[in-house]
């Protein structure tokens, strides 16, 4: 993740990251309808916000939005949202069948 971030945001300063949203996906949850625990993508978003916080400032890691994009259903969604540095999802599948992109979208948080 760093080297893409670091990457991908070369040349963009503090100030234009309120126009960036990152979304984190595991490869290996590409397409094959898997997604990681809550804990594991907690884990590595905490980590990217720890990134901005190395390379821009400790407000720059609180205010960016992190989206986790790995296999978003119905049945995942719940807990993932749960997560303190999960700050949306990356709906892929799921949002073609209106009844399951519906529930992802009224996600439960307790």
């Amino acid at each position: 993740c760093a080297l893409q971030l670091a990457k991908g945001l070369a040349g963009v300063p503090e100030d234009k990251l309120a126009n960036v949203i990152i979304a984190y996906e595991p490869v290996w949850a590409i397409g094959t309808g898997l997604t990681a625990t809550p804990e594991i993508a907690n884990n590595v978003h905490k980590n990217i916000r720890a990134w901005f916080a190395t390379h821009y400032s400790s407000d720059a890691a609180k205010s960016m939005v992190v989206q986790y994009g790995g296999s978003v259903t119905p049945e995942t969604v719940d807990d993932l949202m749960k997560m303190p540095d999960i700050d949306g999802a990356l709906v892929g599948g799921a949002s073609l069948i209106g009844s399951k992109f519906a529930r992802i979208l009224n996600f439960k948080t307790n």
